[in-house]
């Protein structure tokens, strides 16, 4: 059993291997896997808990680059205060709203927005896809 999954692979070109570039590839890593996440909700629920999980791990790499992986700790009232939340209406607005938080924290370097977006990710993932942090721990330890 391992709980570290293998880094993935780039998905564009890199040719320059500054700490931007580098930050820029794990972002781009973490949109490819929203959208396999988008694309598992839609036709592969079957797929779904892998996805969702390979969407977390891409969030943290970037958390781990960034130096801000202290900011994904949830307590488990926090984790109570999620599961209870409404489910959102439009599944479209959600990414997009993600994106968008995810967005300003590379360009802005805002920590809060990523902050806000990591709870966003844990809501969705509890709520509307209603993946237990039980079915999420089992996971990551088949790794």
């Amino acid at each position: 059993m391992r709980a570290r999954r293998q880094e993935k692979k780039n998905y564009l070109v890199q040719r320059d291997f500054s700490d931007k570039e580098i930050l820029g590839q794990a972002y781009i890593n973490w949109q490819v896997a929203q959208a396999d996440l988008i694309k598992a909700v839609k036709v592969a629920p079957d797929q779904l808990l892998a996805a969702y999980g390979e969407f977390l791990l891409a969030f943290a790499r970037i958390a781990n680059q960034r130096q801000w992986a202290y900011k994904l700790l949830l307590d488990e009232t926090t984790i109570a205060n999620f599961k209870n939340k409404w489910q959102a209406p439009s599944q479209s607005s959600v990414f997009l709203i993600m994106n968008q938080l995810v967005n300003k924290s590379f360009f802005s370097n805002d920590m809060e927005a990523f902050t806000h977006a990591w709870h966003i990710i844990i809501k969705f993932g509890l709520v509307e896809l209603q993946i237990s942090e039980t079915e999420l721990d089992a996971w990551i330890k088949e790794g």
